[in-house]
């Protein structure tokens, strides 16, 4: 298979894109979300159809295209000496022999059908042979032995006989669960013959007995109910006792706690008065102490604008200070740059003076070069003399004496001698002028004495430039320090003329001594303050206590009346304890043996029901019984060819993975002798499916570095190859992408000479990357950008731009 172009049209983020694949490495570059993935998307989707794309047919459509513009995608492919072009859009699908334009096969699922039978492969085995994702080309490491073996079962497409094994053995188990649960459900039939007899006999019996129950529990019944309102009576009349004798319980409690609230409150309200008394005679001190802590504020205010004033005189002083240092530097500078200005304006001579000896070393061994290629070209011309001569010899010398003569064609004779002796001379000729242009080239390759010394005269000119260069860079770092002591002085001026300005703004006539004055005044003012304030606090609950008071003793007074009135309500109560517990005992004997022959008939009404239902149970079992024992064994006889499946699967399955370690072994093997020139012979897959490498007859585990990577890339072209030749096609594209996310520049160089080396075996390596510097020995680069402005990808041929930086030179203003 070999891809050949692809034309997206308002597929995902590409409007209209168009791309052709070449032989050879082709990379395809661009940022994160640029659209690269999508390339490969297309590709499968135009093959495979929806199934190989993600999201749905919505999705797939570019966000911006006009409502009824087509979602369309051609891709052109090489396939057994013929060229297939195929066009899918949402709703249909066609695939065209070359520039037919009657297409071979219509239709969704028709074009996808042939392309799998085609191919020979499907989706998942598409993309398992042609295809490494992201991650997946040290596929091996940082596995179990048991997960390694699992993923080279997967890749290579064995999981599909595990599959079909574990469908076996749940189909199984399913079939094995229905028989235990029919065998369980199959129950003897002597036993259930048994059982409904002793059934029959028991349904007789409690019939009996439930008719004898039925008729003791009416006579009880009458009883019950002529006693039972006796007892109602009896029992509200010992409630409305009980309830009264409560009441006057609690009443007489509560007059105890309202005599005890009473007391406490009488002596909360006498302290409360004594305290009224005071706060009268000193809250008139109130007002001088808010009078005094006013003023005192008023002049702290002043003492914190005075300590501020104080730091802008120091900030002042400081800056000017500053001012003055940064002022003498400058002065420095100017000095310096001066003597360095007079040598900076020497560099152009100097370059002119290079440049001028430059032209002349040139010009001299151009000349010498051209002498020396018309030496070479007149001694190539009598090199082809001499061949020329040589063979006319040889054939003059193989004719001998009898042959005739090149030029007359006569016989030679007696000139044979001559003739030869002619040519010998010729030869001989030739040869001598052929030394002597050698010994004229060799001589111009020895540099004549003028070159010499221009070339010693440029050497000192370049050191002297050198020298200028540093002085120049120097000059140029002093320019950079003057404007900066410039705008450092300017800042210091600015902000000494601001805080000059801020210290106008403060106001005057701050005193100490009124503020120490004050203080020491509202000491004792302060303490009476406090008081006053504890005073307000404990007097704002005094008409409160005032208030419980008066209600705790009209409480009081309610209370006792009430308890008066409860009491002689009890002494009008007739109950007696005595009668009461004889009446308890009679209804409790009564109603124990009423409701114990209530529960015993309802027993037994149930126990009838359970034999009832029970002999219909007995009697459906044996109707079930027979259709049981005949699927029972359909299914056992399903289970056994199961169970045989399950076998030959597992052997099937072991020996595949047993036969494929070898054979990627020595496949794998043959790619890393070729790639390491011989350093490495021999590549094996342990038991374990760990990778070891054979160095002069020793197991050694795999290299770390770019070695590495050629390795797990050996194991995997190897496992793509045997796919490739179990579906009947040849290998010859290879996509690799996103592989370079976690090498470094080395192993990124190393796999790009792997790819190059591959070439004769995959004519088509694909690499998909968003790194920029993958750029050396690759054959064609198609970048991918992505335009924000009109929201979709753009592909285009890199192409190598190189911006020359710009250059600016300050010329830094001297003062005379």
């Amino acid at each position: 298979m070999k891809l050949i172009s692809l034309k997206l049209e308002n597929f995902r983020q590409h409007e209209d894109s168009f791309i052709e694949f070449s032989d050879g490495i082709t990379v395809i570059n661009g940022t994160n979300g640029a659209g690269k993935s999508t390339i490969l998307e297309a590709i499968s989707w135009a093959i495979y159809g929806t199934d190989a794309t993600r999201g749905n047919k919505d999705s797939i459509k570019f966000n911006k295209a006009k409502a009824k513009a087509k979602v369309r995608v051609e891709l052109a492919l090489g396939l057994d000496s013929e060229i297939f072009r195929i066009e899918r859009f949402l709703d249909k699908a066609d695939i065209y022999l070359a520039d037919n334009s009657n297409p071979i096969v219509t239709s969704q699922q028709e074009v996808t059908k042939y392309l799998i039978e085609k191919l020979g492969m499907t989706k998942d085995e598409f993309f398992n042979t042609y295809f490494t994702g992201q991650k997946e080309l040290n596929f091996l490491a940082n596995q179990k032995p048991v997960d390694r073996r699992k993923f080279i079962s997967k890749v290579l497409n064995y999981e599909k006989i595990r599959e079909v094994q574990e469908q076996a053995r749940a189909d199984r188990n399913s079939i094995n669960n229905e028989i235990s649960g029919l065998r369980q459900g199959i129950s003897d039939f002597e036993s259930l013959k048994e059982e409904k007899k002793l059934a029959l006999i028991e349904i007789a019996e409690i019939t009996n007995k439930l008719n004898q129950t039925q008729k003791e529990f009416s006579e009880k019944a009458g009883v019950f109910a002529k006693i039972e309102p006796e007892w109602e009576n009896a029992r509200k009349n010992k409630e409305n006792f009980e309830k009264k004798q409560i009441e006057f319980k609690f009443l007489s409690e509560k007059i105890k706690d309202l005599n005890k609230n009473i007391e406490t409150l009488e002596e909360k309200n006498k302290i409360l008065e004594e305290k009224s008394k005071i706060f009268f005679e000193i809250s008139i001190c109130e007002t001088e102490y808010r009078e005094t802590e006013s003023k005192i504020k008023e002049l702290e205010k002043l003492q914190e604008k005075e300590t501020l004033k104080q730091s802008y005189i120091i900030k002042i002083e400081g800056l000017e200070k500053e001012i003055q240092e940064k002022l003498l530097a400058q002065e420095e500078v100017i000095k310096s740059g001066k003597e360095k200005r007079l040598i900076v304006d020497k560099i152009p001579a100097v370059k002119e003076e290079i440049d001028k000896l430059s032209k002349e070393i040139q010009e001299i061994e151009t000349k010498i070069a051209s002498s020396k290629k018309e030496k070479e070209v007149l001694i190539r011309q009598k090199q082809q003399e001499i061949e020329k001569i040589n063979k006319q010899l040889l054939l003059i010398s193989e004719k001998g004496k009898d042959g005739a003569c090149p030029t007359c064609e006569r016989p030679l004779k007696n000139e044979f001698e001559k003739v030869t002796g002619n040519f010998k001379d010729q030869i001989n000729c030739l040869e001598n002028e052929i030394k002597s242009f050698k010994l004229e080239s060799e001589k111009l390759i020895i540099k004549p004495a003028e070159i010499a010394k221009l070339q010693r005269n440029k050497e000192e000119k370049e050191k002297d430039l050198t020298k200028f260069n540093e002085i120049q860079g120097e000059y140029k770092n002093e320019q950079d320090r003057y404007l900066k002591l410039k705008t450092e002085i300017d800042a210091k001026n600015l902000e000494k003329t601001k805080s000059q300005e801020e210290l106008l703004k403060f106001p005057h006539g701050f005193n100490i001594e009124d503020l120490k004055n004050l203080r020491e005044k509202i000491i004792p003012l302060r303490e009476k303050f406090e008081q006053i304030l504890a005073l307000k606090v404990e007097l704002s609950s005094f008409e409160k206590i005032k208030n419980e008071l008066s209600n705790s003793i009209k409480t009081k007074q309610e209370t006792a009346d009430h308890n008066q009135l409860v009491e002689k309500e009890l002494k009008t109560i007739n109950y007696s304890e005595e009668s009461y517990l004889k009446a308890e005992k009679i209804f409790s004997e009564a109603k124990e043996e009423f409701y114990a022959l209530k529960e015993q008939m309802i027993k037994i009404e149930a126990e009838e029901r359970n034999i009832k239902e029970k002999i219909t149970r007995i009697e459906k079992i044996e109707d079930s019984n027979k259709e049981k024992l005949k699927l029972l064994k359909e299914k056992q006889e399903r289970v056994d060819l199961l169970s045989e499946l399950d076998r030959f699967y597992g052997q099937f399955w072991e020996k595949l993975n047993n036969q494929a370690r070898p054979e990627i072994s020595e496949l794998a093997g043959k790619f890393l002798v070729d790639l390491t020139d011989g350093r490495y012979c021999e590549l094996e897959i342990n038991e374990k499916y760990e990778i070891c490498l054979h160095d002069d007859g020793e197991i050694k585990p795999v290299i770390s570095g770019g070695e590495e990577d050629i390795v797990n890339l050996c194991v995997r072209l190897a496992i793509s190859q045997i796919i490739a030749q179990r579906s009947g096609k040849t290998l010859s594209l290879l996509i690799l992408d996103e592989i370079f996310g976690s090498l470094d520049e080395n192993r990124r160089n190393n796999v790009v000479n792997l790819l190059r080396s591959l070439t004769n075996s995959f004519e088509q390596v694909i690499l998909i990357t968003h790194i920029e510097d993958i750029k050396n020995e690759i054959d064609n680069i198609i970048t991918i950008e992505y335009d924000a402005e009109k929201g979709c990808s753009k592909i285009f041929p890199a192409q190598q731009s190189f911006q020359e930086g710009e250059r600016f030179s300050k010329k830094l203003f001297i003062p005379s």
